[in-house]
């Protein structure tokens, strides 16, 4: 959540301090937002590894999708896992970045409870 919000400010800064006229320095708007100048510096700089990140995410998503909808939404990480290694050849993506990208993306999967659920004890 705060990477969010200081995405948001970060954004808002810059395009504050590429509005032509604008009398305010980079320094004094990140004061007056209560962010760091080097953290603001940092975030401009790191946006094409930012939009790369992106890009690879969406490659791994589609992949993730296809086996998802290939198993008739039954999967979750790590029956996708599984699956994408039985691919040939094999995709390796690390759990965690399937459990990321399915939340990022809102991608559930049905669990059926009725057959795992314990009968009563009689007594």
């Amino acid at each position: 959540m705060a990477k969010q919000i200081h995405h948001n400010t970060f954004q808002a800064i810059k395009e504050i301090a590429e509005r032509p006229g604008c009398k305010l320095t980079v320094k004094d708007m990140c004061a007056i937002a209560g962010v760091s100048r080097a953290g603001y510096y940092k975030w401009l700089n790191s946006a094409t590894s930012r939009d790369d990140r992106e890009e690879r995410d969406e490659a791994a998503f589609a992949l993730i999708l296809e086996v998802y909808n290939s198993s008739g939404c039954t999967r979750g990480a790590r029956g996708i896992h599984a699956s994408l290694l039985k691919l040939d050849p094999p995709v390796v993506i690390n759990v965690k970045k399937i459990r990321r990208l399915m939340k990022k993306n809102g991608l559930l999967y049905s669990y059926d409870h009725t057959e795992s659920q314990v009968e009563p004890l009689q007594s």
